[in-house]
């Protein structure tokens, strides 16, 4: 009976002291461990019996996940210890379900936005289901059924399958600060043949947007990724990485493109323009919701909840922009809600959008 309660004991003992082994090595990330220390803080004292106890307590971890070895050393003399690398990412210690979902959506959102990465993706989805527990998994599984991503987004058409993988090019680029080489089909411009620098990548219209220095012409601009018709990284040789400059940074704010990188011929060309408008109705509140350009500034003529209002919901919309292309595509987009105050400009560009809409569609709508 003793030797059966020391049993249990001894069970427990070892049980705890493999778990707080792992978490102490997980902790510790890429930090080598001198084997005093590990021999200090789980065995107390550095005799060969605690050296013996270290090895077998590293066998039988190794056992438990399956592996040849979960330590490995620095082949020095004391040696040091660490976990090796695959097991730094500890998915037995996920327990909160709000974790789990953001893991689970945050792949799953991932494979939906970025499709040049889903073979990627849908490996280490396996990989992870593989990691957590059953009762994970089926909860995951649950999860997943739940979302629906509602937003079509853009792909490669099919003769440009054969073009690298521009999403990851560009992300390595940004992450080493280096010039991408690149062949560019701009609405605008036509062909273009550059070098850039990446600034900042980011999702907008169904697509991928990159805001970049254009070495060759000195000018900072937005490339729209599924337009690249071709793409490779740059040795920069002479070249000298270009940050993005302050006056840049407030013109793409402002919703500004093909800015000079020069601040005083910037400052000559672009001009700040004042944009006011009355939004009515359903389409007030989708407005109010969102912001759509930093310091834009919104304010409610009528309330949703203003009971003796008879034109409804009125917001007033203000904001400086430096170019009034984008915010024409979507005052049409909302042009049965919208009216625009200022500035004349911007009434002129929607009037001719509108009448090219209609000379397009006169047969339709006289039928």
């Amino acid at each position: 009976m003793i030797s059966k309660k020391r049993g249990s004991r001894d069970t427990i003992t070892l049980g705890k002291r493999l778990f707080d082994m792992l978490d102490f090595f997980l902790s510790q990330r890429d930090r080598w461990v001198p084997q005093e220390e590990i021999l200090l803080i789980f065995y107390e004292d550095e005799s060969n019996s605690s050296i013996k106890k270290f090895e077998r307590d590293r066998e039988r971890l190794a056992t438990l996940f399956g592996l040849e070895t979960l330590f490995e050393h620095d082949g020095k003399r004391p040696r040091s210890w660490r976990s090796v690398r695959g097991c730094n990412f500890d998915v037995a210690k996920i327990e909160d379900k709000q974790e789990l979902l953001t893991l689970v959506a945050g792949l799953e959102m991932a494979k939906k936005f970025i499709p040049e990465q889903r073979q990627n993706l849908e490996s280490m989805q396996k990989y992870f289901y593989g990691a957590i527990n059953k009762t994970q998994e089926i909860q995951a599984q649950n999860i997943l059924h739940g979302i629906g991503w509602n937003v079509p987004v853009a792909e490669k058409i099919e003769s440009e399958f054969a073009l690298p993988h521009c999403y990851t090019m560009v992300l390595e680029a940004l992450q080493e600060k280096t010039p991408l080489r690149i062949d560019y089909i701009s609405p605008e411009y036509g062909a273009l043949n550059t070098t850039i620098v990446p600034w900042e990548l980011y999702f907008q219209y169904h697509d991928w947007y990159l805001r970049a220095a254009d070495l060759k012409n000195r000018r900072a601009r937005i490339f729209r990724l599924t337009r690249i018709q071709r793409i490779e990284h740059f040795n920069m040789g002479y070249e000298i990485y270009v940050s993005i400059p302050p006056h840049v940074v407030s013109s793409f704010q402002r919703g500004g493109n093909d800015i000079p990188l020069d601040p005083a011929t910037a400052a000559l060309e672009n001009k700040s323009i004042t944009v006011r408008l009355n939004i009515f109705g359903r389409f007030a509140d989708a407005v109010y919701r969102v912001t759509w350009f930093p310091h834009e500034r919104k304010t409610w003529i009528h309330p949703p909840l203003e009971t003796d209002s008879e034109v409804g919901p009125v917001l007033l919309y203000e904001v400086e922009l430096d170019s009034l292309w984008w915010i024409s595509k979507w005052v049409l987009r909302g042009a049965d809600s919208i009216q625009i105050l200022e500035p004349p400009e911007l009434k002129s560009m929607v009037f001719r959008a509108a009448e090219t809409f209609l000379c397009r569609n006169s047969s339709i709508i006289e039928g």
